[in-house]
């Protein structure tokens, strides 16, 4: 991975780490603070800070490739009573006991952003506009992550959603990281 993110970063792609409910962690990283420091966005997507379920009803007929209805858990009631007990008592929230991203994935204090917010992550995106690409994206809590990349000319198509199921591929741009996979109208505001 990081030697990924380091072919990224050389050719000019700005990495945004994205470590959900781990900002204290952070608070003082530089990486943090350029994330704080973007200029805000002249408009901003409706309701980039909400909660997407599904992008439309389409989607929503069709589900998810796994069934997440129980919160994504598949342990045992015991042993994860037996945990959340535990994490309880050591001061840890058992729905989210995590306090920061795996730390064997580097973050370049010179050039990367952190953030969880939506808003925070587009500023970031509209402050790097390309005049060849743009990217969007909205990550939906450990279920999903969505993103599009299309030409930054208003007249110009963008991608097309793959069928399903659709697996993140990821291609370095110039100038650009994509991660493509569908957009969702609701974030886009389209």
């Amino acid at each position: 991975m990081n030697q990924f993110l380091n072919t990224a970063r050389a050719k000019g792609a700005l990495i945004i780490h994205a470590p959900s409910s781990c900002m204290e962690f952070y608070k003082n990283h530089p990486a943090r603070k350029r994330a704080q420091a973007a200029p805000g966005a002249a408009v901003q997507p409706k309701a980039i800070e909400s909660w997407c379920h599904w992008i439309d009803k389409v989607e929503e007929s069709q589900g998810y490739p796994i069934d997440h209805s129980d919160g994504g858990e598949d342990d045992d009631p015991a042993e994860h009573a037996a945990w959340a007990k535990h994490l309880a008592e050591i001061g840890r929230n058992p729905g989210s006991p995590w306090k920061r991203q795996v730390d064997l994935i580097e973050i370049d204090p010179k050039h990367d952003a952190i953030s969880d917010s939506g808003i925070e992550i587009w500023n970031l995106l509209e402050a790097r506009r390309d005049p060849q690409l743009t990217a969007r994206w909205r990550a939906h809590k450990n279920v999903r992550a969505r993103s599009a990349v299309w030409p930054a000319q208003h007249g110009a198509k963008r991608q097309k959603c793959p069928a399903r199921p659709r697996p993140h591929r990821l291609d370095v741009q110039p100038g650009e990281l994509a991660v493509r996979e569908s957009l969702s109208r609701h974030i886009a505001g389209r």
